[in-house]
């Protein structure tokens, strides 16, 4: 059985698939997020019953949970099968079926749409969602923002609809479902600016010292590149050519995760130049801001730890701190990613973190080594 895992499969408790199981759950930014069930299938009476299990057709609904290291669950990830890999062995037991799906937004990305959308893009984000039953309030700038002389058209997949809005307001989007062991999973849609946590955090801590608070990972690797922009030169023209414009930008308006932001380190100012036709500089200005959201983060870093080991799940777009890295590399990082690996020995987690300053926030001894 993988380890504290329970599965509901075509809405009800499959405890016959959490006990066969072992789970790999794919978190990522700008990606629905991924689950794969691998499953033995034996030959019985002269076929392949896992093969066809109803319960995991395509478009089955699935939802796996794990014990969040606090005596709750978690609920990793809700949404429809999508697909099977078969491994079929002659004659022994080694058969396998992978069952393959993805969260609720797969749900938003079978229909390629053409329709247009008036007034700010808030509310059609919110409408959209409303659609496939995810509740999702924009931030706050999002639900003003509009296009005052033209419509919003679409010509993609609602999903693809939704990260173009996002991109354009400088945001993400993206579905958690909110875990909860009785009824049906609500799934929670998220469009908003990269935010960072504080307080509890999970703690990534290496180099503890003797006698003190127990190390949670063993290694850390570390890459940064300071090449990208710091700055956006943007102009345009207004749509009825009447007029142009100017929206330039920076990252001083960014919430740096350490004292030395990316654009205090190297030669700077390191710009990049946007042109676009558009209503105005209102509407100009969240590119150039989108342009330099994902620049900003120079540092990247993998490591791996366990449920049992953290105390707690982490998620893709949550906050963590590392400790005993060093001053310039420890503090708080923002998760990109996470693959959950599940099975009878443990509940690893691959952890992909982004960093967009370097040395130590005020107040901390992070980087304090023994």
């Amino acid at each position: 059985m993988a380890r504290g895992v329970s599965i509901d499969a075509d809405n009800s408790l499959a405890g016959d698939l959490a006990a066969a199981a072992d789970v790999v759950v794919s978190e990522r930014m700008g990606h629905p997020a991924r689950f794969e069930l691998q499953l033995p299938a034996p030959v019985k009476r002269q076929d392949i019953p896992a093969l066809t299990d109803g319960r995991l057709d395509p478009g089955k609904p699935l939802s796996i949970f794990v014990e969040d290291g606090a005596g709750g669950i978690d609920c990793l990830v809700s949404g429809p099968v999508d697909g099977h890999a078969i491994r079929l062995v002659h004659g022994s037991g080694n058969s396998r079926l992978t069952v393959l799906g993805g969260d609720a937004s797969v749900a938003m990305d079978l229909e390629m749409k053409v329709r247009q959308w008036t007034g700010p893009d808030g509310p059609a984000v919110m409408a959209i969602c409303g659609e496939y039953a995810v509740p999702c309030l924009p931030a706050g700038p999002v639900m003003a923002r509009m296009s005052m002389q033209h419509p919003l058209v679409q010509r993609a997949t609602d999903l693809a609809f939704l990260r173009r809005l996002a991109q354009r307001n400088g945001c993400q989007f993206w579905i958690r479902p909110m875990a909860a062991r009785v009824g049906p999973v609500v799934n929670q849609g998220f469009f908003q600016p990269i935010t960072f946590s504080d307080g509890n955090l999970p703690v990534l801590r290496m180099n503890a010292k003797a006698g003190g608070e127990k190390n949670t990972i063993d290694s850390l690797d570390i890459e940064f590149a300071t090449d990208g922009p710091t700055a956006v030169k943007a102009g345009g023209v207004e749509i009825s050519g009447v007029s142009d414009f100017t929206a330039d930008t920076d990252l001083s308006g960014m919430d740096p995760l350490g004292r030395t932001p990316v654009d205090r380190i190297g030669p700077t100012p390191r710009t990049t130049r946007l042109t676009v036709a558009g209503d105005g500089a209102s509407d100009l200005e969240p590119r150039g801001s989108a342009v330099l959201a994902e620049a900003q983060f120079f540092i990247s870093a993998t490591t791996a730890t366990t449920a049992k080991r953290l105390g707690r799940i982490v998620h893709a777009h949550d906050t963590v701190k590392v400790e005993g890295a060093g001053s310039r590399h420890s503090g708080r990082y923002y998760v990109a990613g996470v693959t959950h690996r599940i099975n009878t020995a443990a509940h690893t987690m691959d952890l992909h973190l982004i960093r967009n300053a370097w040395d130590e926030e005020p107040g901390g001894l992070m980087g304090a080594l023994p």
